[in-house]
């Protein structure tokens, strides 16, 4: 749960900065901006989480240290390439902000895409949410 009102932040996030950008709606950007504590909080921390609490205690560092390289290595790199690439091929050198629109829709559109598929294909398992946690052991 804590996880989807992540994505849907980043969704908002985005959408908020496409809908601000062609008359530079300030108020649309600041909370845009306000909203990145709460899209990382619930999608990065959240999912560390839940991975300390469904690994065993034999592979969580492994785990979490997959997550981490899929995530902050491959993922970031991936998205700044990607994010280049989309910013030199539509703004570029120019300043219209109706460009910055049309920049900001295509992470808007991966963000609800991914959300909808995080939304029908992630099924708890409800045995496992009742399972005792420990440590050290």
């Amino acid at each position: 749960m804590v996880l989807m009102m992540g994505l849907i932040a980043w969704a908002i996030r985005y959408g908020l900065f496409a809908l601000s950008a062609p008359d530079a709606v300030m108020w649309m950007m600041i909370a845009g901006i306000l909203l990145h504590g709460a899209c990382y909080d619930f999608v990065y921390v959240a999912s560390q989480v839940y991975i300390d609490s469904k690994a065993t205690p034999a592979i969580r560092a492994q785990g979490q240290g997959l997550f981490v390289m899929i995530s902050y290595g491959i993922g970031q790199g991936l998205g700044t390439l990607v994010g280049g690439r989309i910013f030199n091929s539509i703004v570029a050198d120019q300043q219209a902000l109706v460009l910055w629109q049309r920049f900001w829709v295509i992470p808007l559109i991966f963000a609800v895409v991914v959300s909808i598929m995080f939304a029908f294909g992630f099924r708890e398992k409800t045995e496992d949410v009742a399972r005792p946690r420990t440590y050290g052991h």
